[in-house]
């Protein structure tokens, strides 16, 4: 009896398969929600559980390798996005979810990145290159140049308890009645 040899078509559609099961897999565990200071919503924060990149790990992807990683995070933003906002303000094509306008004309983006290891990290090592296009591309925000992306920190928190993650804020001018009404409860305080 001899084994039955899967082609190319076979073993793209089973790691296809598998990607798919990790975003939804990664669905579960996204948290949203809006920024407020007293009763005026000023921004919208997002908890993705993935890992952040560092620039060397980025350097060293073949160029596949990052357009693959840039739709998984699309598709996280995406669902990020479905869940804050009304679906009258986006429309869903073959790529995933795209707005009728941006969210955010000038926007202030504010990385926390959690790890859960306790170990010295150079933070100038975590660009999030790949999210920001992946913002972009789901027309969050208008373009990552610096006329749009007026600013841009990054902090490290390690939480031994807690997986990897990334918490993004971003804060700016937006239209608030955009906003879906229950989710407006889903806020921080800063």
């Amino acid at each position: 009896m001899g084994r039955r040899v899967k082609n190319n078509s076979q073993i793209k559609k089973s790691q296809k398969d598998k990607n798919d099961e990790a975003i939804v897999d990664l669905r579960r565990h996204i948290k949203t929600g809006v920024v407020r200071k007293g009763n005026d919503i000023f921004g919208v924060w997002f908890m993705l559980p993935v890992k952040p990149m560092s620039i060397n790990e980025y350097t060293k992807l073949h160029f596949s390798e990052i357009a693959k990683y840039r739709r998984r995070y699309k598709s996280i933003f995406d669902v990020c996005m479905c869940s804050l906002f009304n679906h009258n303000n986006f429309r869903i094509v073959d790529t995933g979810v795209v707005f009728d306008k941006p969210v955010f004309d000038k926007v202030e983006l504010s990385w926390v990145l959690s790890f859960n290891l306790p170990r010295l990290r150079d933070i100038s090592n975590y660009v999030q290159k790949v999210m920001l296009d992946a913002l972009v591309d789901t027309g969050i925000v208008k373009d990552d140049n610096h006329l749009v992306v007026i600013k841009d920190t990054t902090q490290i928190n390690v939480n031994k308890e807690s997986l990897d993650s990334i918490l993004l804020y971003m804060f700016g001018d937006f239209d608030q009645t955009r906003l879906q009404a229950p989710i407006t409860k889903q806020s921080k305080e800063i």
